[in-house]
């Protein structure tokens, strides 16, 4: 959101971040004007690699066709077409079928993103949910808001 990322080169091990559905749309209708718009333009320039599964994308697609998400006078097609384009070319993809979830949260759907979490041995699960963030942590993968994570990339980042 500050525009002040510094972006370098990266020679170890790019991060790995999942970011959640709701929050992803959320940063979509808001025209790009949140902390998420940083962790989007970091991966673009492949400071970071965003992860999906099958599922989350799923989700994800199902989601930007909802008739709730489609009532807000922020919804684009053209600009969710042209994200999910960018999105689906440009994350990597990782299965979760061999991941069962002992953690069940109160929304079964969350359960995907701590599947994926395993599954691709995430850094970071970007979310605004509640839900989630409660967890704090799960395996490896801290899971924070957009702008607690670009305030611990930008300080891990900045020596």
């Amino acid at each position: 959101m500050n525009g002040g990322i510094k972006i370098k080169p990266h020679y170890n091990r790019t991060m790995i971040v999942i970011i959640d559905t709701s929050i992803l749309i959320s940063t979509l209708l808001s025209r790009g004007k949140t902390h998420l718009t940083d962790v989007i333009r970091l991966a673009k320039s492949k400071q970071l690699t965003l992860a999906i599964s099958p599922q989350t994308l799923a989700e994800f697609k199902q989601a930007i066709q909802s008739d709730k998400v489609k009532q807000f006078i922020a919804y684009d097609p053209r600009i969710f077409a042209s994200f999910v384009a960018w999105y689906q070319y440009n994350t990597r993809l990782y299965s979760t079928s061999n991941y069962e979830m002992k953690t069940v949260l109160r929304d079964y759907n969350d359960n995907i993103f701590l599947m994926l979490a395993h599954a691709c041995k995430a850094d970071y699960l970007i979310s605004g949910d509640k839900d989630l963030l409660i967890i704090k942590k799960i395996g490896t993968t801290h899971i924070v808001n957009p702008e607690k994570f670009i305030r611990e990339y930008t300080k891990k980042h900045s020596m």
